[in-house]
């Protein structure tokens, strides 16, 4: 009979894609969150205070917005699961739009 092994979450990668952290307006904002967590994390991806978009059961979360003017500012991804008390972990990215 096989163990499972528990462990808290942890963020293992939260970039842009192909690491673009300026975007012009109206292109596309791509981000991804990977997160090693047993059992499976919540995730959830805050614009500052506002959350943006939250998943469960999943090791990856990618947010896709067509970039506005209000979209820049500092992104944090922010991951748990039911191990370990709940404990929280995140990261931060920052992202600038350059409006025309």
């Amino acid at each position: 009979m096989e163990a499972s092994i528990f462990d808290g979450a942890n963020i293992t990668e939260f970039f842009a894609k192909d690491h673009l952290y300026e975007i012009m307006e109206n292109s596309t904002l791509e981000l991804h969150c990977r997160v090693d967590s047993n059992p499976y994390p919540e995730i959830s991806l805050f614009l500052g205070d506002v959350l943006q978009y939250a998943t469960r059961d999943l090791s990856e979360l990618i947010y896709t917005a067509t970039a506005g003017c209000l979209n820049g500012g500092k992104y944090i991804c922010s991951a748990t699961n039911s191990f370990m008390n709940r404990a929280r972990v995140t990261a931060e990215v920052d992202v600038k739009v350059r409006c025309k």
